[in-house]
């Protein structure tokens, strides 16, 4: 059989019905304006702590977050504390790549020349405590606190979270968008609510 026939042309995922959740009827009379203020709160900056952080921050390039500059986490939240990489506002380089280096990348089993927990995530906030907020106001009132982790000089910086955030492009066709298992789609009792993400 030629190769050829075995290529099946693509298709867009227009042809695909959107999983939409059964009980979505009970919960929204309008899909239209659902939708329409879905796509306002994204851009809504007043909706970040900080007053100019939204949710496009992290996906507007191509649904995803391009930014290269201070994009270096020490990893696991509570658990790691220093960088083995860069640091706070650090931009990494192509040497940086990859964080666990093998002699010979096509063996497993060949000698480790590297190994960094670093991670590259996706921008925050800089690190503050929240005390109250008024109906007119953009932004948060917060107080100071100092960061041990995302700080310059002692100056705090935008903290760095410990994911890349994803493209949102098709997202609606994601099944296992927290692929560390903080939350899983496919497991009802796993599923990130809003909340915590490490909730029962």
């Amino acid at each position: 059989m030629a190769p050829s026939a075995l290529l099946r042309p693509s298709r867009p995922l227009s042809w695909l019905q959107a999983p939409l959740p059964p009980n979505l009827e009970a919960v929204v009379q309008d899909k239209a304006a659902a939708a329409q203020l879905g796509k306002a709160f994204f851009w809504d900056m007043q909706v970040g702590s900080d007053g100019v952080t939204a949710c496009a921050t992290w996906h507007f390039q191509a649904g995803a977050d391009g930014r290269l500059a201070n994009t270096l986490s020490p990893g696991q939240p509570l658990v790691a504390t220093t960088f083995q990489s860069g640091g706070p506002q650090a931009t990494p380089t192509a040497a940086d790549f990859p964080f666990h280096k093998l002699a010979d990348p096509d063996v497993r089993g060949s000698t480790v020349l590297r190994d960094r927990r670093d991670v590259v995530g996706s921008q925050g906030v800089v690190a503050h405590s929240y005390q109250a907020n008024a109906a007119d106001d953009a932004v948060d009132q917060c107080g100071s606190v100092a960061d041990p982790i995302f700080n310059v000089h002692g100056a705090n910086v935008r903290q760095v979270t410990p994911r890349q955030a994803p493209s949102v492009i098709n997202s609606i066709f994601y099944a296992r968008t927290f692929w560390d298992g903080r939350a899983d789609a496919s497991q009802p009792h796993q599923t990130f609510l809003g909340l915590d993400p490490y909730q029962p």
